[in-house]
């Protein structure tokens, strides 16, 4: 799902192994800082990484980083996102320019679901 008009600005959901477990790019001082509050927004590309929020069945949730190349200049980008099997996604992962554009470098990256 896209939820703005930027590359990155998305999410992907999958339910796997009885979880709901969605994909979307954050910051480190969002994943760093309780989930009820509010966010910071970002509109730099270059700082953020794949994370999963993770619903286990009995409703606890959990966030955790999946791909973190920020220091590359990489993004993943989630509507790119596709089920391999009940317990494999994969992504495009993409070069971010100076302004947020995107660069001409890019890779697959498989992520196995626990």
């Amino acid at each position: 799902r896209n939820a703005g008009s930027s590359m990155g600005d998305s999410y992907y959901a999958v339910s796997a192994q009885g979880k709901l477990i969605v994909f979307y790019n954050d910051s480190q001082e969002n994943l760093s800082q309780d989930i009820a509050l509010k966010p910071a927004s970002s509109t730099v590309y270059k700082n953020v990484m794949l994370v999963a929020a993770i619903v286990e069945p009995d409703g606890s949730l959990k966030r955790e980083k999946v791909i973190d190349l920020k220091d590359q200049n990489f993004l993943g980008i989630v509507e790119s996102m596709k089920v391999l099997s009940p317990s494999a996604v994969q992504l495009r992962v993409q070069k971010v320019k100076g302004l947020g554009g995107a660069g001409n470098e890019q890779m697959l990256a498989t992520i196995t679901i626990d």
